[in-house]
């Protein structure tokens, strides 16, 4: 089994890691869990790496947090990328690689919803254009599930101008299925409103004030191991 990763930010408050941790613990084989940069009260994970996270943006400072994660041999050398917001409803046995059309395509969506402004699209963009320099694939990575790397194959990878999850899939070719992403923005979308039972992704607005946060706080009620009492 694979050790997870959390990298968190310094300010994390324990919401959704806190429901995030008591699924992993249920449903997901792993070995051990980091978290790094930040760490909320009342929470205390098998190993906790603190990291004062500076950059101009919020994903500039988690890659600089990232570095210090491929670093630390004593971190599995595969290990899972998870975000806070991440949960598991079922027992998982295995998890493949998950990916949702193209990039470009992803991009496109979202510019529409959102505007042309927006940092992420940016990086979507670049992403994007990155990989199609290198004459590789484009398959957009950018999904709310959990992502196994490898510690020695990332590190080369990590820069703030492009997003890490869509590079190291398509430069590494790991293939995977396509399934549609499980995040959950509105605050009347409820669980059937996820396609994939297995994973599901809250945003702080569905999380706090949504149908979908009372099911995640309903549905795994019980405290993990991790949970300071």
């Amino acid at each position: 089994m694979y050790d997870i990763v959390y990298v968190l930010k310094n300010s994390v408050v324990p919401n959704e890691i806190r429901y995030s941790l008591r699924s992993v613990e249920k449903n997901f084989p792993y070995n051990k869990i980091w978290f790094y940069g930040g760490k909320p009260g009342g929470i205390e994970p098998d190993y906790y790496v603190s990291h004062r996270q500076e950059g101009l943006s919020k994903y500039s400072r988690a890659i600089k947090t990232w570095e210090q994660v491929v670093n630390n041999n004593n971190i599995t050398e595969d290990f899972w990328v998870f975000n806070d917001d991440f949960f598991i409803l079922d027992k998982v046995s295995e998890c493949p690689p998950m990916y949702y059309g193209d990039l470009m395509d992803y991009a496109l969506r979202i510019e529409r919803k959102h505007g042309t402004s927006s940092k992420y699209t940016l990086l979507l963009r670049n992403t994007y254009d990155y990989l199609k320099s290198k004459g590789y694939s484009t398959l957009n990575y950018e999904l709310h599930v959990p992502m196994l790397v490898n510690r020695e194959k990332l590190k080369p990878l990590l820069n703030e101008t492009v997003l890490f999850r869509s590079v190291y899939g398509n430069t590494y070719s790991i293939g995977g299925i396509e399934v549609p992403d499980v995040k959950i923005f509105g605050r009347r979308e409820s669980v059937n409103s996820n396609i994939h039972h297995t994973f599901l992704s809250t945003s702080d607005k569905s999380y706090n004030e949504g149908l979908i946060g009372d099911y995640v706080r309903n549905y795994f009620s019980t405290p993990s191991k991790y949970e300071v009492r």
